[in-house]
């Protein structure tokens, strides 16, 4: 079980035009026009300032201006002339955007969290049958278990192919959220597993730990990196909301884990040692 250094990105071969043609197809085919823009790494933010990597004075007026190039590429399409209906693909691995926009004056359903929180269900734990069925915004019922197989699907076969490494994605945990008398909207947190079946989880970014960890950034020393990795569905089979932070692959090796002890190594210890414990009958003397 070794352990490696990561290198940020994602796969320089993701189509967002051909996820967006998906993601998007009812509008495009009712006639709106989709826009898409690429901004590379290396070009100018800024066209009326110079080019610059690094944070400049400028010595005529003391201000002092950011750096004017983009870090990490930038691709985005647009809907029509709603910019949140969109979606926008970093080089960096990020994929995220609405399928729906905000629809100002039509719904509010596009920003879950105003919305409070019904019912929890954790999928390590808790097992959902098919009865757990709610009332969607849109009024269509939609129950919990076909939800959560429809944004395994969305995550597995339109984001995951942004990832340079193969992982594979599904819920970790479904919040159902309140959105009206008797409506409802599904927040799905997701997680990753490798092809080995290693889970790779931090801390979610909905959590802000940017602030508590702040004393280790100015220091220098290692903080957790929040990941995001969510999907909020206010109808059904429509992805009102998503976001797919950052994604990596495996650089140098930094230790080879001969010391380290997975999980499943340690309950094949533990079962090697009880085993002679198994048929064991224990009678209860008065």
């Amino acid at each position: 079980m070794p352990t490696y250094d990561i290198n940020i990105g994602g796969d320089p071969d993701y189509d967002l035009k051909k996820f967006a043609e998906y993601l998007y197809a009812d509008s495009l085919a009712a006639g709106i026009s989709g826009n898409y823009t690429e901004f590379p790494i290396g070009s100018v933010i800024n066209d009326k300032r110079p080019a610059t990597t690094e944070p400049t004075l400028d010595e005529s007026t003391g201000h002092i201006f950011t750096i004017n190039t983009y870090e990490y590429g930038i691709e985005k399409f647009v809907v029509g002339d709603d910019p949140t209906q969109s979606s926008y693909y970093y080089s960096i691995g990020n994929v995220w955007g609405s399928q729906t926009g905000s629809r100002q004056g039509e719904n509010s359903f596009y920003g879950f969290e105003k919305f409070k929180t019904a019912v929890r269900y954790d999928l390590d734990y808790d097992v959902i049958d098919g009865s757990a069925v709610y009332k969607m915004s849109d009024g269509e019922e939609w129950s919990i278990s076909e939800a959560v197989g429809f944004v395994e699907d969305f995550w597995n076969e339109h984001l995951s192919p942004s990832d340079p490494m193969k992982f594979t994605y599904t819920v970790k945990t479904v919040w159902v959220l309140s959105t009206g008398e008797d409506s409802f909207g599904y927040l799905f947190e997701m997680q990753r597993k490798d092809e080995n079946g290693n889970y790779y989880d931090v801390e979610s970014a909905n959590q802000y730990l940017f602030d508590e960890e702040n004393q280790y950034i100015t220091g220098g020393d290692s903080f957790v990196y929040t990941n995001e990795q969510m999907t909020w569905c206010s109808e059904k089979e429509v992805i009102t909301q998503y976001i797919k932070d950052f994604s990596f692959s495996f650089g140098d090796m930094t230790d080879s884990g001969d010391d380290l002890l997975s999980l499943g190594a340690a309950a094949d210890i533990l079962s090697n040692a009880l085993a002679r414990c198994i048929s064991l009958d224990l009678t209860r003397r008065a």
